[in-house]
This record gives C-alpha cells, structure tokens and sequence, in this order.
C-alpha cells in the first residue's frame, strides 16, 4: 500500500511539473516573412530563379539560414518563422554574381507578416557611372605625430553594379583604390570598409566589394 501511494505521488509531482512548465513547452509564435526581388537595371533580365537566403538572428547573432528561389515574378516566401521581441531576420539574394542583403529587421509590433523586398542590378566592370561627391582631409598635430583624416563619398551614379577589374599584382578583381602619401603609417580603418574583403598595400587601400548604385561613405587615417 505504501508503494501505491509512492507511486501515486511522484505521479502527481510529474503532472505538477508539467502544469507549471506548460507556458514554456507551448508552441513558439511563428510568422511569415515574405518579399520580391525586382531588377533595377533598365531593360535588365528577370530575376526568377534567383537565390534568396534569410536569416534567423537571435539578439543580433545569426542563429540558423532557409533558402528559397525567387519564383517567375521574383517573389520569395518562408513559412514558420519563429517570432518574437529577441528575433530579427536579413534576406540575402545573389544575382549576378553579386549578394544584395536587406535588414536585419523585426516582425511588426502586431502582426505575423514581415515584408523584405530586395532591388537587384546587372552587373558592369566599365567605372563610368562612378564618381566622387566628396573629399575631405584634416590633419591634426599631436605627440609629435602628423596624422591625417580622409573622408570621401563615393557615387555611383548608374543603374548597374560595378565589380572593377583584375589587379595583377594583387591576383584580384578590386573597385576602388585610395592612394597614400609616400612613407605614410598604417592606415587605421574606420568606416566604409569591410575589412575582410580591404587589401592594404605600402602606399594604396583597395576595395574588392563591388559598387552597388547609390553613395558611399569611407573614412580612414593614418
């Protein structure tokens, strides 16, 4: 009689358990995240078919990627996304041999429906549409040191992207290159760059991420 009641006991903690843990064992919200991909190069070709990547980030952290394929009208849609106050989501969508990215953005305050629409170009390796809007360099006098500030905004004024063309002493495709003063020190890189993808030689920075249509803004020092 005693191991009945034992049982019956731990039987009635176990439910207990589960009762109290059943706010956490629910079904976590989900979502849709959904979007369309158009060509914004004049006369350009569709873009169905075209590759589409979101991520997941927890916390600004990515957690876990899902593909898709733009259909015959370029749109693009992922079911069953979880949702919430810690989660956002980046679509990534490669064309052409370039990735274009929208976000991180979250779901709606209220709603289960999340929007990321993508604009996507043909490429080009002719930097006719390029030019610079702005060029600005400080020197500062410090700890006898001479240190100089450049500030540029690049443009590109086409609707095509701009991959650049071959580097042969560096065996890569670069796009822009920025020149420094003869015995000049190590420039710092502070904004603009993507430093896994900036190559610094003694005198030049290049820049191998190729030129979205739209402006840019670089600053470095040295």
């Amino acid at each position: 009689m005693r191991r009945l009641n034992a049982a019956a006991l731990a039987l009635a903690l176990a439910l207990a358990l589960l009762a109290a843990s059943g706010p956490a064992l629910a079904a976590q919200a989900e979502g849709v995240v959904e979007g369309a991909l158009s060509n914004g190069t004049a006369g350009g070709k569709s873009v169905a078919g075209a590759p589409v990547t979101l991520a997941v980030l927890v916390d600004g952290a990515e957690k876990e990627t899902r593909q898709a394929m733009a259909d015959a009208l370029g749109r693009y849609r992922f079911e069953g996304v979880p949702r919430g106050a810690a989660y956002s989501y980046l679509a990534r969508a490669e064309f052409d041999g370039v990735t274009y990215s929208v976000g991180p953005a979250p779901f709606p305050a209220e709603g289960a429906a999340l929007a990321l629409n993508l604009t996507v170009y043909e490429t080009t390796d002719n930097p006719a549409a390029l030019r610079f809007d702005r060029a600005d360099i400080i020197v500062t006098v410090g700890g006898g040191l001479l240190t100089l500030w450049e500030h540029y905004t690049v443009a590109n004024g086409g609707d095509r992207t701009y991959i650049g063309d071959r580097t042969p002493e560096l065996r890569a495709r670069t796009t822009l290159r920025f020149v420094l003063p003869r015995n000049a020190g190590p420039p710092d890189l502070l904004e603009g760059f993507d430093r896994s993808k900036a190559i610094v030689t003694s005198q030049t920075i290049f820049d191998t991420r190729p030129v979205l249509p739209g402006a840019r803004e670089f600053f470095f020092a040295y």
